[in-house]
């Protein structure tokens, strides 16, 4: 959906998926990294038209899911890096191709694993 890119979710449910889990393959791998959208934040409802320039600017992209974290329990850690945690809530984009958030970031050193 967002081309090369390095993508996130702030639900552990979405990211339990990139874990490329199945009943035959029980065991999976996830990382946690924080990662930084930068000061321009693109937010879409659905797939970029075209990633190309995205990747080349390094645009940080946030796709709107159906559900979200609950912003009342987000905390702000060191450097003031808000982190969204909590439960799952309805986020008001029904029509969105994506069950949760997820956020791309283009270029490796807006990541610190």
């Amino acid at each position: 959906m967002f081309g090369k890119a390095i993508v996130c979710s702030d639900a552990a449910a979405e990211t339990a998926r990139y874990g490329f889990t199945a009943v035959d393959r029980p065991e999976g791998c996830l990382v946690l990294a924080v990662a930084s959208l930068g000061d321009k934040i693109m937010e879409v409802k659905s797939a970029p038209e075209e990633t190309k320039s995205l990747e080349e600017k390094k645009v940080g992209v946030k796709g709107l899911g159906r559900k979200k974290t609950d912003e009342s329990e987000h905390f702000v850690w060191k450097d003031d890096i808000k982190v969204p945690c909590g439960r799952l809530v309805p986020s008001g984009h029904k029509d969105s191709p994506l069950e949760y958030n997820e956020y791309a970031v283009y270029d490796p050193k807006q990541t610190s694993i």
